[in-house]
């Protein structure tokens, strides 16, 4: 199986990072994502504070993905911004 290498992000802080870290432990970093993605979903269908503590982590995760600048990322701007709407709605 061969992985896919993204292009390059346009802010040089984001290559030295994917080049010299991520790049280095690809599948340490990856199951590190899917656990953070994982505990964030599970926080949301808990529900009450934890479900807002959910919602409010869902945004800065997705603005993290943003701020790398790669062509994946884009879509995960508007994601934070509806994850932050939901964040500061009344969920009872």
């Amino acid at each position: 199986m061969t992985a896919r290498v993204p292009e390059p992000s346009p802010v040089p802080i984001n290559r030295w990072s994917f080049r010299n870290v991520a790049g280095k432990h690809a599948l340490a970093w990856t199951l590190l994502l899917a656990a953070g993605e994982a505990a964030l979903c599970a926080l949301t269908l808990a529900g009450g504070s934890w479900g807002r503590l959910g919602l409010a982590g869902g945004p800065l995760f997705s603005s993290f993905h943003f701020s790398l600048c790669t062509a994946y990322t884009p879509v995960m701007a508007a994601y934070a911004v509806l994850l932050a709407w939901l964040a500061r709605r009344d969920n009872r």
